[in-house]
Parts: C-alpha cells; structure tokens; sequence
C-alpha cells in the first residue's frame, strides 16, 4: 500500500503520535497512584505518618522522606492538632504496642 504524497501525516508520524499519547497516559497514572511518593517535606509544625497498604508503618517527624511499594502513602498532621497525653496514662493494648512520637502515643494492636 502506497501512502499519498499529498496527506499531511505519512504513517510514521501517526505511530509516533499514539506512542506519545501513551506514554502521557502511563505517566499520568504512575503520578496519581498510591505507588510511590519521593521526596515528600514534613515541616516543623507537623507529624508525618507512613501508610502501607492502608495500615500505619510509622509515625515520622519532620525530615524528607520517600517510599516505594503498593499502596504506600504520607500523611501530614498538624502538631498544634495532636493532643498531649501523658504516657504514665498509656498501657499498650493486648497484643500490641505503643508508637510515641512528639509527645502524642499511637496505639496499634499487631495482628
């Protein structure tokens, strides 16, 4: 099949064009999953706390952080919102133990 000499786009240009329609797709997707997050700021003022596959990893400070996995996210919370408890008060849950950070305790019970 001959292309027409007279046709503004030859069949190069069209396979060029879809594979850069694809690559946009692919990138807007892998910039709005829950795959991964990079170089993410936890100011002063706020506790960041680490989410994998939907549960709390950790609670972090202030600091820049990264992750890779499934499902993996950073929350902020603003310290000023974070009630003060005393961990004389605290006893861990059955089965569980205590995340302390910035003077607010997390319980978490482990499955």
């Amino acid at each position: 099949m001959k292309s027409n000499p007279n046709s503004p786009l030859n069949p190069g240009a069209i396979r060029v064009i879809i594979v850069a329609v694809f690559v946009l797709i692919a990138l807007v997707v892998l910039l709005n999953s829950h795959l991964f997050y990079f170089m993410q700021r936890v100011e002063q003022q706020e506790v960041g706390i680490r989410f994998r596959g939907g549960r709390i990893h950790e609670v972090v400070g202030p600091g820049l952080y990264s992750d890779v996995g499934l499902y993996v996210e950073l929350k902020k919370v603003p310290s000023s919102a974070v009630p003060l408890i005393r961990k004389s008060s605290l006893s861990p849950p059955a089965g569980g133990s205590l995340i302390r950070c910035l003077g607010w305790s997390w319980a978490r019970t482990i499955m």
